[in-house]
């Protein structure tokens, strides 16, 4: 019964802001996350836009050329995945923002108990993406890029 009341949670939680980043063009991934030593370490900048473009987004790196229709910043989205502290449990979530720095979208907390980080880390990408899939995102043309409250 509580894992039905968490799927129904994350579905509501998935539609009420599927609204919002369907108005954006593309996803933007750092090429360092904070609790990085080295770029993509762990292959996560690799997976993350792997995952994006599963997802159906149109995903580039920092260092990569935006292409010329894509002119204004603020039509993209600025991923963050972030890791949350956990004893004994690798903890990390995605998270969207605009170009003014609001957060858009926060997935669920994905979760591994792997020993190796490699595959730890990969486990836990893969589960905090199930809610980014449940977006079911798609452009929506919005040429509006007002700062939103």
């Amino acid at each position: 019964m509580k894992k039905n009341i968490h799927i129904l949670f994350l579905l509501f939680a998935s539609y009420s802001f599927s609204q919002s980043v369907n108005d954006y063009k593309a996803v933007i991934i750092p090429m360092k996350y904070d609790f990085q030593k080295t770029e993509n370490q762990y292959r996560l900048q690799t997976l993350t836009k792997m995952n994006l473009q599963k997802a159906g987004f149109k995903a580039f790196y920092a260092n990569e050329t935006i292409p010329a229709e894509i002119t204004d910043r603020c039509s993209l989205l600025y991923l963050d995945l972030v890791k949350d502290s956990g004893f004994l449990v690798t903890k990390l979530f995605v998270s969207f923002k605009d170009c003014y720095g609001n957060e858009v979208y926060k997935s669920e907390i994905g979760k591994s108990r792997e020993k190796e980080f490699d595959a730890a880390y990969s486990e836990s990408l893969k589960e905090a993406f199930i809610g980014v899939y449940a977006l079911n995102y798609a452009y929506n043309g919005n040429t509006n890029f007002s700062p939103k409250a």
